[in-house]
């Protein structure tokens, strides 16, 4: 009997793991899915999915697929695969897929939040950043209208001038961005069609210390004008970013949907 690919939802806290794709030595939400996948069906299954979150990265709408027997309906399959996973990874919404379904090569548009605090905190110190400045909003806000569009981001990631993708280098469009003020934090929130390691941590790095009169608003529009590897970006923490969904058709919205 042929396996049957299924898809499904991923939520997992990236506090003890050291990123989503299976290196050997450490833990990662791959391989405890995999391990989990194992014990029900009794041989290696592999997982894949649409982001390789970095480590201490968290996801609310990770997704991912994996190709099984259909011994089990998905809801039965989804009760005994959370029977299986710690309590740092939960797994929803799992259906079967068709066979040529693939959860990264087919995405669309991903969407990511980051939260930066106003104030130190205790019980969900492991979900944000702290960066103990005061921070002007609306320098913010226009750094981020800025980002919409198709731009080179080698400037805020890990990537050298001329690296990253094969096909792509460090080029991503970006449908969405923008922040959104409450009176305890401010979250970051960006959607685009592909992101470069490190990104979204550079670019909030970046508007942070813009946000703070570090380096001015030109000087950050001109990293992304002409791509260079400045010394200045500052990665925020991995702690305050998270994955919040995957869109497999044409992104429909002006600004990303808040929950």
């Amino acid at each position: 009997m042929l396996d049957q690919r299924y898809r499904f939802n991923v939520e997992y806290d990236g506090t003890e793991f050291a990123g989503w794709q299976w290196q050997p030595g450490v833990r990662t939400v791959q391989e405890i899915l995999e391990t989990a996948l194992e014990r029900i069906f009794g041989h290696l299954i592999r997982v894949n999915g649409a982001g390789r979150t970095d480590a201490g990265v968290h996801a609310l709408g990770q997704t991912a697929h994996f190709d099984a027997p259909p011994k089990l309906d998905p809801s039965k399959l989804q009760l005994a695969l959370n029977g299986q996973l710690p309590q740092d990874v939960r797994i929803f919404n799992i259906q079967k897929a068709a066979a040529d379904f693939h959860s990264r090569h087919l995405a669309k548009w991903r969407w990511y939040r980051y939260r930066v605090f106003k104030r130190p905190r205790a019980v969900e110190r492991q979900l944000g950043w702290f960066p103990k400045y005061r921070l002007r909003s609306e320098v913010l806000q226009q750094a981020a209208h800025y980002l919409i569009g198709a731009h080179d981001f080698t400037s805020f990631s890990c990537c050298r001038v001329g690296e990253g993708d094969i096909r792509h280098g460090a080029s991503c469009i970006v449908y969405a961005a923008g922040w959104e003020l409450s009176p305890e934090e401010w979250r970051f929130h960006i959607v685009a069609n592909r992101f470069v390691r490190h990104m979204v941590r550079g670019l909030v790095g970046a508007m942070v210390d813009v946000g703070r009169d570090r380096f001015d608003l030109g000087e950050f529009t001109g990293l992304l004008d002409n791509p260079r590897k400045p010394n200045l970006i500052y990665n925020a923490p991995a702690r305050g970013l998270c994955l919040m969904q995957v869109g497999y058709e044409d992104y429909p919205y002006q600004q990303p949907r808040i929950p």
